[in-house]
């Protein structure tokens, strides 16, 4: 409400994800994973940008969000334990 003398500009908007569920990658992440679902979550990444680009794109990592960009942020080991297969099972899909 201008009457309370605030205004502000919008110096960056940044885009949504929207991959599709059915699609590839999607379903490599999710053999990769174990994992046989999909969520979404209220967030800012770039992401959008790559997919605004044509790029299909996925965000996925190690910890909770719940625990991220926190004062006392940290990440559990058997979680990077976990991440580190994931990345040693998508190397080898890629070269196989």
């Amino acid at each position: 409400d201008a009457a309370c003398g605030f205004s502000y500009d919008i110096e960056l908007e940044m885009p949504g994800m929207s991959l599709p569920p059915d699609h590839e990658l999607t379903g490599l992440i999710k053999q990769l994973t174990g994992s046989n679902s999909t969520g979404a979550v209220s967030y800012g990444t770039e992401g959008g940008f790559y997919e605004k680009a044509g790029i299909p794109t996925i965000i996925c990592g190690p910890g909770h969000i719940a625990q991220a960009h926190q004062p006392d942020e940290w990440i559990a080991i058997s979680e990077l334990a976990a991440c580190d297969r994931f990345i040693r099972r998508l190397a080898d899909r890629l070269v196989a």
